[in-house]
């Protein structure tokens, strides 16, 4: 075998780069601190790229002669979580190859290059901006002012700026700023605030080393409202300055980007995003409101296109919409925010998932994922997306490393904890479904799908106190239906048939006056024994193009009716039998 990669190198496999020294794998930005375990494993895979690396060879490096383990366990351990850092796949493997009762083989291309040629990685938190205009209405342009600079910073390649739900966990936090800066490993942070009264906006933002407090730079902006928006890039420009970070020409242009939006139409757009983030029914449709008026005020604006296809996809996903109300205008929204800006990886991703969903365009739907983490490799929702479109199918693994690799970009989100308990949950791996769940809920205990997700996995595991109370809490927390469906369901399951037929009575009412998702409805029959007309409302669903039929293929409320030869029909008919 060829040497060892020497110490001093960084090696690039496709999107990652390992940087052999620090033990750190590192992906547009963002560093996975590698254990010694797989760290040894990959080290000597690429002593030999493409050549089949033993397992026998594999287990002596990892341990001496003298060692008692169980070697086999122990290195599919360490290939295991290769794959999961890397989002690999064994079964249609990117990075690393099995070779079957011989060893393992590295199939991706590899470049090796010593760390003096690139800049060391600067890693920032962006705090949340404090709103000092003593008006509590101007929250939204804080938070926005925070979330745009956390955007710009993003471009730059030689920073990783963590991410806007993780700063948004410090805000009004009374930690020091070393204790945070140890919690999330970052060497600056970044704080700020905001005054704005009537058409006068003042910014004071500073840049402090983390280690010792130590001030780098500090600067304040008295603007007019029409200008503020340069003020926003000139102090991203003076950060990479401050921290001699050199800019590319494309980063350049991307952190002055926002200095030329018309006011007006960012203004709303940041509105927007504020409600957006909310994530609730009264949220998401003020947001609609709010980015409709700022693509009237700016219709070039790509990202207000790309949000409102974003607020469509899940007005329709939890039934606050009609699928052929939802969708579609999803679509449209996507399509126009991608005429604006081709490589806008977040509209990929939202034209991926009424793709998946409603038009059930398999192929197209996985094209404009892949494109999206193509343009934007930390793309959180992609990585999502992409998570749910292997659930539907049932191919777990893939799905499990897709949702691993967005809780490493965002541990503290509890929209990315609650898709965890989703993929988890339609793994059938309970447990691990009702921990995410939990975790969501801790994260943010007013976010209703994790308390939905919560509901479920504990009625799997027949905890149906717990799982009553949280379907009860999701619905104080929003009314969508299907947390009704959940409560109907855990009824039936725990013996009460009576209570569960009586709610579905109660929605079939209803859905004589509004739109009531079928799929629902079915759920709630089948797990009742009314499979005949379980199947009759799944159905139905059908041709309303539920969302949630894309489940049928995994998930255990349709158990009843898998045996029938209708509901095979309709799994052929959203393109899911193989």
């Amino acid at each position: 075998m060829t040497s060892a990669p020497a110490s001093s190198a960084r090696i690039r496999l496709g999107a990652f780069e390992l940087d052999v020294h620090a033990g750190e794998l590192l992906k547009a930005g963002h560093r996975f601190r590698v254990q010694e375990q797989p760290l040894k494993v990959l080290l000597a895979l690429l002593e030999a790229p493409g050549q089949v690396v033993t397992r026998e060879e594999l287990c002596r490096r990892l341990w001496p002669s003298n060692t008692f383990v169980d070697y086999n366990h122990g290195l599919n351990n360490a290939v295991k979580r290769l794959r999961e850092m890397m989002c690999d796949s064994p079964s249609r493997p990117r990075f690393i190859e099995t070779v079957p009762r011989r060893g393992y083989r590295l199939v991706a291309p590899v470049e090796t290059r010593e760390l003096e040629e690139r800049s060391t990685e600067i890693s920032i938190l962006v705090l949340p901006f404090r709103n000092i205009s003593g008006d509590p209405s101007q929250e939204y342009f804080a938070d926005g002012m925070t979330e745009t600079l956390i955007t710009s910073l993003a471009q730059v390649r030689a920073i990783h700026v963590l991410s806007r739900t993780t700063a948004m966990h410090y805000r009004d936090s009374r930690k020091s700023l070393p204790e945070i800066a140890r919690e999330v490993k970052v060497d600056s942070v970044v704080e700020g605030s905001i005054a704005r009264s009537g058409n006068q906006v003042r910014i004071t933002a500073q840049l402090i080393r983390a280690s010792d407090e130590r001030h780098l730079w500090a600067a304040q902006y008295q603007n007019v409202f029409t200008d503020v928006f340069a003020a926003h890039a000139e102090i991203a420009h003076a950060i990479t300055r401050e921290l001699s970070v050199a800019l590319g020409a494309a980063e350049l242009s991307c952190i002055r980007a926002t200095a030329h939006i018309n006011p007006q139409c960012y203004d709303l757009y940041l509105q927007a995003r504020f409600f957006w983030n909310k994530r609730t029914h009264e949220g998401l449709t003020k947001a609609v409101r709010l980015f409709e008026e700022s693509i009237a005020r700016g219709p070039t604006h790509a990202l207000s296109h790309s949000g409102l296809a974003e607020c469509s996809n899940m007005l329709g996903y939890w039934g606050f919409r009609s699928p052929a109300e939802a969708f579609p205008a999803a679509k449209d929204s996507a399509e126009k925010a991608l005429q604006l800006d081709p490589r806008l990886a977040d509209a990929h991703a939202a034209r991926a998932w009424p793709l998946m969903t409603y038009f059930r365009n398999w192929r197209l739907a996985r094209r404009e994922l892949g494109l999206a983490l193509e343009a934007k490799p930390q793309c959180v929702t992609a990585q999502l997306w992409l998570g749910h479109y292997h659930t539907y199918w049932g191919r777990y693994e893939d799905a499990l490393a897709c949702v691993r690799h967005a809780l490493a970009l965002e541990p503290l989100s509890a929209v990315v904890s609650s898709n965890a308990a989703f993929m988890f949950f339609m793994a059938r791996q309970f447990a691990a479904a009702e921990e995410h769940a939990r975790r969501a809920v801790e994260l943010d205990s007013g976010f209703f799908p994790s308390h939905f997700w919560l509901g479920r996995a504990c009625e799997q595991q027949g905890k149906f106190e717990e799982a009553i109370a949280e379907f009860r809490k999701a619905i104080q927390l929003s009314d969508a239906v299907v947390s009704e469906a959940g409560l109907a369901h855990v009824y039936a399951a725990s013996g009460d048939r009576k209570s569960a037929l009586a709610v579905a009575e109660q929605l079939r009412d209803r859905s004589r006056r509004e739109y009531i998702p079928a799929y629902c409805l079915a759920c709630i029959l089948a797990g009742a024994g009314e499979k005949s007309e379980a199947l009759t409302q799944l159905e139905g669903a059908v041709d309303a193009g539920s969302p949630w039929l894309v489940k049928m293929k995994v998930d255990p409320w349709l158990d009843p009716l898998r045996s029938s030869s209708r509901f095979s029909a309709m799994l052929a008919s959203i393109g899911l039998m193989t």
